[in-house]
This record gives C-alpha cells, structure tokens and sequence, in this order.
C-alpha cells in the first residue's frame, strides 16, 4: 500500500462561521483615544502592565523599545504577580508576527531585564504576546498546544491568558507565552554558535523553521511537487558561517533527495528525520486540519552530532487550522491545499509505508486520550476567559467576534468530525 488516502470518508462538516474561509487583513484604523483600563479590566485574570520609556509607542518589529513592567495577579489563586506599580522592572518591547501584525491589536515580543518565571513558568528572559485577533482570542493556539501535550511532542511552549495594558492603554485579552528557542527548559539541545567553522560543531544544535515568509539568511531548495521553493529559516544559529550554510544546505537537499525516491518500501529519510516525532507532529495537525502545518511556523530542531536526526517539533501558530479556507472535513490536510498555503514534504512522506505504519501507531495509541481530555479543555478555557473576551470586546468593536460559546460549539463538531474522519482513514492501514 504506498497512499495514505485510502478509504477516506466522504464527511462534510456545515458548520457557517466566519474562520471559514481566508480571512482579509483588515484596513487599519486611526489611533484611538487611550482606554481606561479601569474600564475595562475583568477581574478574572492577572493583568500585564507595560510603560516605555517616555511613552513612546511601539511600531518597530525589528528594534525594541525600553519599558518597565509588572504583573498583577488580580488576586487570583495559584498566580504571584511580579513587581509593582510603584516598582516596576525593566523589560524591552518589540512588535512579532508578520499576517497578525498588520492588525490594529498587535502582537508583542517581550526580553525582561533579568530571568522570571512569569506566570509560572519556567525562568526566562524571552516570552511573547500572543493577540489572536484572527482566532477571535479562542480555541486554535490553546487547543494545538494542549494536543502537544497530549502527544507527548519533545517540548510545547506554555501559555496563559492575561489582560494587557501598554502606556495606560488598555489592549484586551492576550495570551503571554514562551517563546521557542534553544534553552534547557525550552528546545534543550546544544546551542551552536553564529558563525561557527568547526566541522564538528557544525552539526548541531539546529533549531530551523520551514517557512512561508521570506526572511534574510534563508536557505532555499525546490519544491518538486509544488514547483516553487521550500524556505528554511534558522533561528539557532541565526547568522551563518559558510560551513554553516553547507551544512543546512547538504543536509535538507539530502532529506529532499530521500523523500522523493521512487521506492516508498525504503524510507531512507528515515536515517535523518525521526519517524515517531514527525508522526506524532502530523497526527496532532490532522487533528487540527491545519492547512500551513508543514510550510509556515513548522519548527524542527537538531542536535549536534552526525548520525543524530531532525525532530519535529516544537509547534506553533495555528492561525490556519480548522481549515479555514473551506470547512471541509473529511481529506487529509496534504490532499487540499488553498492557493495562500504550501504543503512541502508531507504530501509525498505520506506515501511510504513506514509513513504510513508510525502515523496509525500514534493515532491509536493516542486517539483515546486525545478524545477524553479535549472537549473538557476547551470547556475549562471557555470558563477562565469569558469575562476578559466580553471586555476584549468592547475594546476592539471593529473585529468581527462569534459569541464564545457558539465558536466552543462550533470548534467541538470540527474536532469530533476530524476524530471520526481518522477513526475511518486509518482503518485499513
């Protein structure tokens, strides 16, 4: 058998919502008055309090603003705020994202001035502001990280709802997150120096990003399926020597070469990727019907040595799942893919057969857990968020928000039609 796509079930979820399809950017609009934030903060969360310096604003994705912060916990229990009004610790600022950013709430990238372990986890100096503007602040992010977990991927990133305030101005509901980098409480593999020649040490660590932005320092190989190019970012090491170049360049060339091999009985790749991670990666996107899942923010990390292999993982932004370009439910995410999105790799993975054993493996020995654990999930977020989403709100109007417990309705029928949709695909395997 050398095609995952058999038996696949004709099953149409029609559920009308506006994640539907592809979502505009929208027309910025003008700066508005500062808003109050003891108008608007909800009590129900702790709140991040951020002032630059000289209440500069914050526009630049590139440079970072100096400020000072702290945390209120708003009492709540089980969270300890950090620093005070009247002593607030210093941090700098910066704007992230490339599509999120273009919205008037925007998301942030936060370096503290010394290591906390906000909000509980673990000590760090790096963290992110995670808007969710085109998730309506519910149900993508969260419920992808929580299926990692469930997975048991090598690492997933922690993230908590707060409510964010910059310069007096109340910004809504935001979600403080890790952000992914080489740490040993985070990607722990060998951080490689920028700029290293040492053949050795060449070799890893590696923390790389298959990309669909174009961005400086980026390696680039063609894609044979789509006829375009598939974008690796390195974001450790960041900046390249030449023997570091070559290196990422032999190495996914080499990848590319094995993946495509006309025998799908001999999963070479498999000598430098690692089957059971890249399957468990894949389940958890499936589950997720998350059409960028293997062409923009699809993360993969290395570590030093010659004979070790490529992990996927850890995961990120899942601002395309529940396929929001046509609520189809019932394909594998490589066999229907929207003009705006790539699929490299996966679509031809999926046609060997050691592909094809792992990615049954993962879902059987998970799909139960997975099942128990989700819909109650959703059910506890709904629960923690609701008061901060109806002050979230009020703040950004133009937004065009689905009442909170029709899109956990709406994002429970899409999981459970995905469930069933595997249960069926994977039977004949």
């Amino acid at each position: 058998m050398n095609n995952i796509h058999l038996k696949a079930p004709v099953v149409v979820l029609t559920i009308l919502f506006t994640a539907c399809s592809h979502i505009d950017t929208p027309e910025p609009t003008p700066p508005a008055d500062i808003h109050d934030p003891e108008d608007y903060i909800s009590g129900t969360l702790p709140v991040l309090f951020v002032n630059t310096a000289g209440n500069v604003p914050i526009t630049s994705k590139e440079e970072y603003v100096d400020a000072t912060y702290y945390l209120d916990s708003e009492e709540i229990d089980g969270i300890e705020s950090v620093g005070e009004a009247d002593k607030q610790l210093a941090m700098q600022i910066r704007e992230r994202g490339n599509a999120s950013r273009l919205f008037d709430k925007k998301p942030y990238r936060i370096k503290l001035g010394e290591k906390m372990p906000l909000l509980g986890m673990g000590k760090n100096k790096h963290f992110v502001l995670l808007s969710n503007v085109r998730d309506v602040n519910f149900a993508a992010d969260n419920v992808g990280f929580m299926l990692s977990l469930l997975l048991k991927l090598d690492w997933t990133p922690t993230m908590h709802p707060i409510e964010l305030v910059v310069n007096g101005d109340y910004k809504g509901l935001y979600y403080l997150c890790e952000q992914i980098r080489v740490d040993k409480k985070r990607v722990n593999i060998i951080e490689q120096d920028d700029g290293e020649t040492d053949t050795e040490k060449v070799t890893g660590g590696w923390l790389v990003e298959i990309d669909n932005y174009t961005e400086d320092g980026q390696i680039t190989i063609p894609d044979r399926t789509l006829g375009n190019i598939i974008r690796f970012t390195p974001h450790s090491p960041e900046n390249l020597s030449a023997e570091q170049r070559e290196y990422l360049t032999t190495l996914v060339t080499t990848i590319d070469n094995l993946i495509y091999d006309e025998d799908k009985t001999d999963a070479k790749w498999s000598e430098y990727i690692d089957a059971d991670a890249l399957a468990r990666f894949y389940i958890l996107q499936e589950v997720m019907d998350n059409c960028e899942s293997f062409s923009g923010s699809c993360y993969w990390h290395k570590e030093r040595g010659d004979k070790t292999k490529i992990v996927f993982g850890p995961v990120w932004d899942f601002g395309s799942a529940y396929s929001h370009w046509d609520c189809n439910y019932s394909e594998f995410i490589y066999n229907r893919v929207p003009s705006y999105c790539q699929q490299h790799w996966i679509g031809e993975l999926a046609k060997f057969d050691l592909f094809q054993e792992k990615a049954r493996e993962v879902w059987l020995a998970n799909r139960s857990a997975i099942a128990a654990s989700i819909f109650d999930f959703i059910d506890e977020e709904k629960e923690k968020i609701s008061e901060a989403v109806k002050s979230d709100k009020r703040r950004w109007p133009q937004y065009d928000f689905i009442p909170l417990d029709e899109k956990a309705s709406q994002i429970k029928a899409i999981l459970q039609a995905r469930i069933s949709f595997l249960d069926t695909a994977f039977v004949d395997f």
